[in-house]
């Protein structure tokens, strides 16, 4: 490989790889988001405030239709006495020693799992809890629930779009760097066209390069992805939440699978967008070429 060609293929290389990087980075984006709407989801609380004075089979009961039913991501059991303890902290006053007595009751702080964080779900599952004998009420922030699916259903179609405006923009640039490293050569392509060369024979080196290309920038932009999610999790290490799959250990899964889609990526556009330039100047009339 000469130096201009070597030069060519590098600049081509580093704007395909860039390209790449920028589209995978929204990607990253999205990914980010879809975990944030299930993070929230699972942080909404469930308050379920026990009766006093229940016996142990109806507690058993509660137990085995609640907390071990399979929408349950997590839970937190809250006596009396830790209630008494934290409104007391709140008020800044011993409110049970002014009344005589301890007026709150038991609570169960569940978080359900984000899959079952829908307002269709919601409804069968507090019916399920208020048929329970050993729960005195149950409140959930239904509002933060409404909320939260009303602004990511906005989103979601918003995503969309800019998701394919950028794949769009990303096939407008590797097709003009490739363009322009075709354009370089068209003298070349013509020659080998006017000497008997087919056309499959001229096209065949161009889109060897153009593999080569492909598969070189996707494995850059992958590597450069990555290691934006480390450095996420090094300087924002509360982002720990929204990227599970960028653990402190090396996800060899992730970064396959990584390389394998921005490789294919990049040779498939690269390889179009190859296809045609290179035909369009086996199609010019010599006198065009300049």
């Amino acid at each position: 490989m000469t130096a201009s060609k070597r030069t060519h293929f590098l600049i081509s290389l580093a704007s395909t790889a860039l390209v790449l990087y920028m589209f995978s980075l929204f990607g990253l984006m999205v990914y980010v988001g879809n975990n944030l709407s299930g993070y929230l989801k699972e942080n909404i609380v469930m308050n379920v405030y026990m009766r006093d004075s229940v016996d142990a089979n109806i507690t058993n009961e509660f137990k085995r239709m609640v907390l071990e039913a399979p929408f349950v991501n997590r839970y937190v059991f809250i006596d009396k006495e830790q209630a008494a303890a934290i409104e007391k902290e709140a008020l800044g006053q011993d409110f049970v020693e002014d009344i005589g007595y301890n007026p709150l009751p038991s609570c169960y702080e569940i978080y359900l799992k984000k899959e079952e964080a829908n307002p269709e779900k919601i409804a069968e599952i507090k019916k399920r809890i208020a048929t329970c004998r050993a729960v005195a009420d149950l409140r959930y922030q239904d509002s933060e629930l409404y909320d939260l699916e009303k602004n990511f259903a906005v989103a979601e179609p918003v995503m969309f779009g800019l998701s394919l405006l950028f794949a769009i923009i990303a096939v407008i640039l590797i097709n003009n760097t490739v363009r322009l490293n075709i354009f370089s050569q068209r003298f070349l392509i013509k020659s080998m066209q006017l000497v008997g060369a087919t056309e499959n024979f001229i096209i065949r080196p161009f889109l060897i390069q153009s593999i080569k290309n492909g598969i070189y920038s996707g494995i850059a932009a992958a590597l450069l992805v990555f290691n934006t999610g480390y450095l996420l999790l090094l300087f924002v290490p509360d982002l720990d939440v929204l990227l599970p799959a960028f653990q402190r250990n090396i996800n060899l899964g992730l970064l396959a699978g990584l390389l394998l889609a921005l490789s294919l990526a990049g040779i498939l556009i690269s390889g179009i967008c190859t296809w045609f330039a290179t035909h369009k100047y086996l199609r010019t009339r010599i006198d065009d070429l300049y």
